[in-house]
């Protein structure tokens, strides 16, 4: 009789040894889960901020080239986008852009603002203008 009791004994202990042990496992892949869905979803954060940062670079370059105009270089009409970005070394750099480089072509009705963040993250603005007797207007710009 005795037998029967340790057995029946040992019989719940081992029930509730796997319960608490499936559980853990179900706590520890939720757990699992929640943090790979952090981490993914603070680098997409991290992504989309460096990405407005550089557009919010090159947009900046409307105030900037009306100080500027003057010290602009003058490049031909017919460029692509690849072409600017290696003609950047004759741009007009303006140093004080924070966190990153601000560079500036001109043609006869454009200018071309690149704003380059950790020399990976990149924004070309096209800014239309005319020039009335030596005053400068802007009529909009658009993302190149």
């Amino acid at each position: 009789m005795q037998i029967k009791k340790l057995a029946q004994i040992t019989d719940k202990q081992g029930f509730s040894l796997i319960t608490v042990v499936i559980l853990i496992a179900i706590m520890f892949s939720q757990i699992s889960f929640l943090v790979r869905n952090y981490i993914i979803h603070t680098q997409n954060i991290d992504l989309q901020y460096k990405i407005a940062k550089t557009h919010y670079l090159a947009v900046s370059g409307l105030a900037i080239a009306k100080d500027n105009f003057d010290f602009i270089p003058v490049i031909s009409e017919n460029y692509s986008k690849q072409a600017i970005y290696n003609s950047l070394g004759s741009a007009f750099l303006y140093n004080n852009a924070v966190e990153g480089q601000l560079f500036l072509l001109k043609t006869d009705s454009i200018i071309y603002s690149a704003g380059i963040l950790n020399n990976k993250y990149r924004c070309l603005i096209k800014i239309f203008y005319q020039n009335k007797n030596n005053k400068l207007e802007f009529a909009g710009w658009e993302k190149f």
